[in-house]
């Protein structure tokens, strides 16, 4: 199984990597933490597909942005959705150690 996702990634001043451009939802945001902690809760085991998929930005000059650009974002990416598959992660174990502490 295999699931998909897109947009462009910038760190804020925290440093942590924000979804800051979807070109598909004209200016609403997917909310991918949501999507990722419902697929590590359901047992999602396969992989994530990312691309960049619509013209690059353009750069200080007009111009747009080179191959350079999508190989950041591509990278920017990877991170983003590793950092959001372990946030959820840990939660679902914090969610099933609270579960047993109940019990």
């Amino acid at each position: 199984m295999q699931s998909h996702f897109n947009g462009e990634f910038a760190r804020n001043d925290a440093g942590r990597l924000e979804l800051t451009y979807d070109p598909f939802y004209q200016g609403r945001q997917v909310n991918y933490a949501a999507f990722v902690e419902a697929l590590v809760e359901s047992g999602f085991e396969g992989y994530m597909n990312w691309e960049f998929c619509h013209p690059t930005p353009p750069d200080e000059q007009g111009q747009r942005q080179r191959i350079d650009y999508v190989h950041r974002q591509t990278e920017l990416a990877l991170e983003f959705m590793q950092t959001l598959r372990a946030d959820a992660q840990q939660k679902a174990a914090g969610a099933g150690k609270e579960a047993q502490t109940r019990a």
